[in-house]
C-alpha cells in the first residue's frame, strides 16, 4: 500500500506459524501506528518506538 511505516493488526492462534496454517487474518492496516500508548501508561517505556522505527527504516535502506 506504499506506507513506509504502518501498524498491522493480525489475528491468529500462533504468531510463529503462517496465517494460512492457523486460519489467521490481517485484521487492519494502520497508516499511523499507535506507539503513543507505550508512553501514556503508569510505567512508561520511552524507548519502545526507537527500535521499531530504526528497524523499519534500515529494512527500507537494505531494499534499495
Amino acid at each position: 500500500i506504499g506506507l513506509r511505516l504502518h501498524g498491522l493488526d493480525v489475528l491468529t492462534t500462533d504468531i510463529g506459524r503462517p496465517l494460512g496454517e492457523t486460519g489467521g487474518i490481517v485484521n487492519e492496516v494502520n497508516g499511523t501506528p499507535g506507539l503513543h500508548h507505550h508512553y501514556l501508561v503508569a510505567s512508561p517505556c520511552p524507548d519502545v518506538a526507537v527500535p521499531i522505527v530504526e528497524a523499519a527504516f534500515s529494512a527500507a535502506e537494505r531494499r534499495r
